[in-house]
Parts: C-alpha cells; sequence; structure tokens
C-alpha cells in the first residue's frame, strides 16, 4: 500500500514502488529537450527534478539503495540535451558542476543519490522527536524491534553522529526519556548538503588543475557567489538583465559546464588575460553578455552585461 505517496511494505515492494515511481518522473524527461532550452532547464529544475526529493526524505536509505541513481543519470543527459553536448559519456568534471548548487558555479541539480542518506536522516529525525514529545508509544514499538531500529541507526550514526552520545548501542538523544532540554539540536538538510557541496567543489578545481586545464578551474571559481546563476532562470525572471535568447542560454550553459575543456586549456597564452578574477577576457568568442554574468570581478567592475 501507499501511504502519502510513499509505499509501505516489505523492503522489496517498497523498492520496487520507488524505482517505478522515479522511473514515472524521468519519463518526460526526453520531452523537455523540444522545448526552448531556457524553458526546459526551468522546468527541469523546478518541477522534474524536485519531485523526487520527498520520497529521499521518506525512504530509508538500506531499502533505496541504489535507485535515485538512475534517476540521477537521466536528469544529467537531459541537461546535456538541453545544452545541444551531444555525447553519450558525461564527463566527470559536467557531473559534478549539474549537482553543485549555483553559488558554487553549479546548476543547482543536486545528485539525489548522494544527498538522499542526508535527506533521510534529517527527516526521520525531526519526525521521531516529534513522536516522541507527542506519542511516544509508536517509537517504543519501533524500538522493540532490533531487527528494524538496527539499520535505522546504522544510517543516522554513519550521517549525523552528533545524535548520538555514550555507548556504541546507544539511541540517539531525542528517542530517549531524556529531559527535552538536554537534546541536541537536530541537524538540517541544508546545513549538511552545503557540508557534501564544499566536498564536491574542491575535489572539482583539484581535478581540472592535475587534468591540465586551470583556465576551466578559474572559471568555475569566478562563478562562485551568490547570484552568479540567476541567469539559468531567465524563462520566469522580469529582470531585463537576466534575459536571454534561447541561443544564448545554450552558450551560457556550454560554458557554465565547461564543455570543451581541452580547448579552454590549449588556448594560446594571453589569449584569455585580461580578466583578473578568472583569466578569460570577454572578447568575441564569449562575449560581455555570456563572460560578465558569471565573474565576479566584472560584477565589482561595474561591467553592463553583468547579474546581480
Amino acid at each position: 500500500m501507499r501511504l502519502v505517496g510513499t509505499a509501505i511494505g516489505t523492503d522489496a515492494y517498497r523498492q520496487e514502488a520507488l524505482t517505478q515511481s522515479l522511473a514515472e518522473y524521468a519519463g518526460v524527461l526526453d520531452k523537455l529537450s523540444s522545448l526552448p532550452a531556457p524553458v526546459a532547464f526551468e522546468l527541469l529544475a523546478k518541477c522534474v527534478h524536485a519531485r523526487p526529493m520527498y520520497l529521499a526524505r521518506t525512504t530509508p536509505p538500506e531499502v533505496a539503495g541504489d535507485c535515485f541513481e538512475a534517476f540521477d543519470r537521466a536528469v544529467e543527459h537531459c541537461v546535456l540535451r538541453i545544452s545541444q553536448f551531444l555525447h553519450s559519456d558525461v564527463p566527470a568534471h559536467v557531473r559534478q558542476l549539474i549537482s553543485l548548487p549555483e553559488c558554487m558555479g553549479g546548476l543547482g541539480l543536486r545528485s539525489l543519490q548522494a544527498v538522499q542518506p542526508i535527506a533521510w536522516s534529517c527527516s526521520f529525525a525531526h519526525a521521531a522527536k516529534f513522536l516522541q514529545q507527542h506519542l511516544g508509544g509508536l517509537l517504543d514499538v519501533l524500538r522493540a524491534d532490533p531487527e528494524c531500529v538496527a539499520p535505522l541507526m546504522r544510517t543516522l550514526r554513519r550521517v549525523v553522529p552528533e545524535l548520538f552520545a555514550g555507548a556504541e548501542d546507544a539511541l540517539p538523544m531525542f528517542w530517549t526519556d531524556a529531559d527535552p532540554r538536554d537534546w541536541p539540536s537536530l541537524p538540517r538538510q541544508r546545513d549538511l548538503s552545503r557540508s557534501l557541496d564544499k566536498t564536491t567543489c574542491s575535489s572539482l578545481l583539484d581535478g581540472l588543475v592535475a587534468a591540465g586545464a586551470s583556465s576551466a578551474a578559474a572559471w568555475v571559481r569566478s562563478g562562485c557567489y551568490k547570484g552568479s546563476g540567476g541567469w539559468l532562470h531567465c524563462a520566469t525572471t522580469t529582470i531585463r538583465a537576466l534575459q536571454l535568447s534561447s541561443s544564448d542560454f545554450v552558450q551560457a550553459l556550454q560554458f557554465r559546464l565547461c564543455l570543451g575543456v581541452a580547448s579552454l586549456a590549449d588556448l594560446p597564452s594571453g589569449t584569455f588575460a585580461l580578466c583578473a578574477q578568472c583569466s578569460l577576457t570577454p572578447d568575441d568568442a564569449f562575449g560581455d553578455a555570456l563572460h560578465g554574468p558569471l565573474c565576479l570581478e566584472h560584477k565589482i567592475c561595474g561591467s553592463e552585461d553583468m547579474m546581480p
């Protein structure tokens, strides 16, 4: 059966139901590429990609397994189709940029497979604390079943170890009879996800430099500030400076994802040396409208084409 959209039953049934729901969500992705690029991306970010987060919060990781992996891959290929990068393989740096938040130079489409344990742990912790306060008997029934509670505790201890105190088999403090005033502050998904994002961003930049694409790494760093991705939502914004045509949006998206990194690394010395922030210059190859919106230096110096 399903309760409030989440499957209830055996692990096998819940995993099958989750796989089916994610496949249904991903089924519309092929149709998005037929729409204008700005509209397609907006629907992807605000609708299709956002829907499975509820299931990520209500499905224990030991049940979800790798179910979200296929959805992540489908989202990545949809982004490549929107950007008109017609390759079957998604480069590693592109995968990381897709998942990073906009303020870190990415597209804000977090990998659900990576964030799912965090989403569930935070959701469960907040729900359990509420139940312990108001309907403690329900949690007592769950706590009395070792086979049920053991995997839950393993996940919580791995993702948010600060919730535990005392012995290895101790329950989290919000699930005990301790004075509520002694309960720790519960984790927030946003905070834990941000730590994951920082790790991903550092790995991305180190990888680009190691691959000899220091210009691409500088380009990514130039977009690491709040507001750098405002143009990604040009389909719905009323800010004139953020409105791009479909062709300009595709070109900007390609630059945002550092598609064609090899060509950036192989540019003659000095070709893109006018920008102190990212070592690239807004010449005819990029254009002020594409470089300025991504570059903090141009935001500071007042480029007419910069984004707020």
